[in-house]
């Protein structure tokens, strides 16, 4: 792959990664305890304490639990794509080893695995 192409792969990975961290920081502190590094643990939201209100409560949680679990998916893609950019090993299948087609590249960057495989 051309420098050229790479440098463009990367800054859109980069860029990526600052608005999946303020995504994941907009719903969620990190978490210090014994979970994963990088891990978020998310804000409980407090309405009151009536029975419906609790159960309000407990709706919007599971809605954020969700979608922090998605972000920090897609945050760890991102990071392994950037990984693999420092390594030299960007761009190639990390099942059969051939090259990721830059059409692939070009529309899910932080793809590891060829369109095959």
């Amino acid at each position: 792959m051309d420098t050229k192409t790479l440098a463009k792969l990367q800054t859109r990975l980069e860029h990526k990664k600052e608005q999946l961290a303020e995504a994941i920081a907009n719903r969620g502190e990190a978490d210090t305890g014994h979970r994963l590094k990088g891990e978020f643990t998310s804000r409980f939201p407090s309405h009151g304490n009536k029975d419906e209100e609790n159960a309000t409560e407990v709706a919007e949680y599971q809605d954020t639990l969700s979608t922090e679990e998605s972000l920090e998916s897609s945050l760890e893609k991102v990071n392994a794509a950037l990984e693999r950019m420092e390594k030299g090993t960007y761009g190639e299948c990390r099942k059969c080893g051939k090259e990721i087609s830059r059409e692939r590249l070009n529309a899910y960057p932080e793809a590891d695995v060829c369109v095959q495989c």
